[in-house]
């Protein structure tokens, strides 16, 4: 059984999918902040996964942040359906969530990870830190 390939796992200011082409501006994985605690406000998580035949079907999906002690300053969970893969095509699934506002208590590590079904979690990490000067 092949695992699902997650392409794609980013932080960005906004995100489209139309007609299976993903548009993004801005990537990032820095949060920059004046003074902690800070809200950071009105950005995007993008996950795009791909599965293969023996993975179509329902599948649970969280997503969520987590702080260096392993706290979670994030979740968000969602159930959706895989279209069916074939033995000659794979599913690609696209899924945008528009973030208003996450809290962060301090400046440092996080790590922004993903679990779908029973597969193993994904991660990549990101930070947050104090503006310098001249720095926005």
């Amino acid at each position: 059984m092949e695992a699902v390939q997650i392409e794609i796992f980013t932080l960005c200011h906004s995100a489209t999918c139309h007609k299976g082409t993903l548009s993004m501006l801005d990537t990032f994985d820095t949060f920059r902040a004046p003074s902690f605690p800070t809200v950071c406000s009105a950005f995007t998580i993008v996950l795009r996964a791909r599965f293969f035949e023996a993975d179509s079907g329902q599948h649970d999906l969280r997503i969520g942040v987590t702080d260096s002690d392993s706290k979670s300053v994030y979740q968000v969970e969602q159930l959706f359906l895989s279209a069916t893969a074939d033995s000659l095509r794979t599913h690609l699934h696209t899924h945008i969530a528009r973030v208003e506002t996450l809290r962060l208590e301090k400046p440092g590590d996080y790590w922004l990870e993903a679990r779908i079904g029973k597969h193993e979690a994904f991660g990549v990490p990101i930070w947050a830190e104090l503006e310098s000067a001249g720095q926005q």
